[in-house]
């Protein structure tokens, strides 16, 4: 084996062991945490309580019970009984559909005398997010190789995420980590030309949360650059016909993008008309319900729906439910949650717009005449400043920080701010990739003697190492490990960190 593949091996290996111990670090502190910190009496949706637990269901229950808060009751309870109250389908069916298969096997082997479907859901959930976890380490490292062009920083950018500060997210019964492996598969086709795998992995992490379908925004621009570089090139050249050529281009690309936008946006479009179909008590469409029903069938007796009034946003033109169902029973809309009364909750949230934030200032300053030209024309000689080559500043960084700057914009303007963190670090490996630019801009801070750290501890190590980079690389580690712990001990409890 090459050296240089060696050590790549060598790093992504460790990378794995690290991951796993974050997990089960993380986990060791919600047992303890909620084992030793009475529940918050927050009006949030519960899971309704276990007829006759085994013992088995007990042991289950004072292990995971933490990770089964707030939205993770929803989740836990649409993969047990089906989408049976209206406000359950503002959550997408992909993950509570896979912890559902993957708890179903255990449950019929073992029988409900020993264990419950509820305690392998919560079984099921947490072992697939923790399998997910290492992957979407081992592909975050792989996607910053392929970006930055510097494996240092790539291992630097999947240490960071294992210390993530959506941390208890990823382990709990939310979509996060699933919704993050599919994104940076995705992105890892993408930037490697393999279109097909990333338009299909991204239709899947539109199956699992809305804000998949901004994916398609990679599509649009790798297209629209090839549309003008081919026109620019075409037009050097001295090549005829050229309002042809552009016309026949066009049209070329925009069913190309239309083809591809099928999959992204189709499994959006089909929950919604299941959605619709059962909260507006419509008849309209049999095939989603059927598709649906079969993967999360629904527990008739515990079915709210058929009896529920029909909401009056279904009288609309274009009644989505989705976003009606957001903003009726969590007021999500523009400037909804700007309340003196959430004024901590933006505090919560600021660190994360602080970091991405500087991110966007950093690249912009050091970028500009490629970011004014939105990377789409190419580069010139004449052009003192460009982007650089290798490195958080390249210009492979743009399109994930414009992908990144969109959603911190969304987010701001529409979202719940607290969800904020989560929604970033699960969706912008670039977050990541910056925070690791910033806590490794020193001397000897990257490998040790040019080679990745053999074991976890070493790693460690290495972390506490970047401490001595300077004021932004401690308040970008404080901020990592202090979200971390201060993630697992409220969102265990029913503390208002979701």
């Amino acid at each position: 084996m090459e050296p240089a593949l060696r050590l790549c091996m060598m790093s992504y290996l460790i990378t794995t062991r690290l991951a796993l111990f974050s997990r089960v670090l993380l986990l060791g502190i919600q047992i303890t945490s909620n084992w030793l910190i009475p529940d918050h009496d927050a009006e949030a949706f519960r899971i309704k309580p276990l007829k006759n637990p085994t013992s088995a269901d007990e042991a289950i229950r004072l292990t995971l019970e933490g990770f089964n808060k707030w939205d993770g009751s929803y989740f836990l309870t649409i993969a047990e009984d089906g989408y049976t109250r209206p406000q359950m389908f503002a959550f997408f069916p992909l993950f509570p559909a896979l912890v559902r298969a993957a708890a179903l096997p255990v449950h019929l082997t073992f029988g409900p005398e020993l264990i419950s479907l509820r305690s392998c859901l919560m079984v099921s959930s947490w072992l697939l997010n923790t399998t997910l976890f290492v992957i979407s380490a081992v592909l975050i490292q792989k996607l910053a190789a392929r970006v930055l062009k510097d494996d240092s920083l790539a291992y630097a950018t999947s240490v960071l995420f294992c210390i993530n500060p959506a941390s208890i997210f990823m382990s709990a019964t939310y979509t996060e980590t699933l919704f993050c492996t599919l994104t940076i598969g995705g992105l890892l086709a993408f930037y490697n030309q393999s279109l097909i795998t990333a338009t299909l992995l991204f239709g899947l992490s539109t199956a699992t949360r809305s804000n998949g379908i901004v994916l398609f925004g990679f599509f649009v621009y790798y297209w629209t650059q090839y549309l003008i570089r081919n026109t620019l090139l075409s037009l050097s050249t001295g090549r005829g016909h050229m309002v042809l050529y552009i016309t026949l281009q066009s049209l070329k690309i925009a069913l190309i993008l239309i083809g591809m936008s099928i999959p992204v946006f189709g499994p959006f479009l089909i929950f919604q008309v299941y959605s619709f179909n059962r909260v507006c008590h419509a008849t309209k469409f049999t095939f989603p319900q059927l598709l649906f029903e079969t993967l999360l069938p629904v527990n008739s007796a515990l079915d709210t729906i058929p009896s529920s009034p029909i909401p009056q946003w279904c009288q609309k033109t274009l009644p989505v439910p989705y976003s009606n169902i957001q903003a009726e029973v969590w007021d999500v809309r523009i400037f909804g949650y700007y309340q003196l009364r959430k004024i901590p909750n933006f505090i919560l949230a600021l660190p994360v717009m602080i970091l991405a934030g500087r991110a966007m200032v950093v690249y912009c300053k050091e970028n500009w005449e490629f970011v004014k030209r939105l990377g789409l024309i190419p580069q010139r000689k004449s052009w003192e400043k460009y982007a650089r080559s290798q490195g958080f500043l390249n210009e492979e960084s743009f399109l994930l920080l414009a992908h990144m700057t969109f959603l911190v914009l969304f987010g701001v303007l529409f979202v719940h701010i607290e969800v904020l963190t989560r929604f970033l670090f699960s969706s912008c490996p670039v977050l990541l990739m910056f925070a690791a630019h910033v806590v490794t801009d020193g001397p000897d801070s990257r490998f040790f003697r040019g080679q990745p750290p053999s074991s976890v501890l070493d790693t460690i190590k290495l972390i506490f190492r970047w401490t001595n980079n300077g004021p932004w690389p401690k308040l970008i580690l404080t901020y990592f490990f202090l979200y971390f712990l201060l993630g697992v001990i409220l969102h265990c409890n029913f503390f208002p960190w979701t």
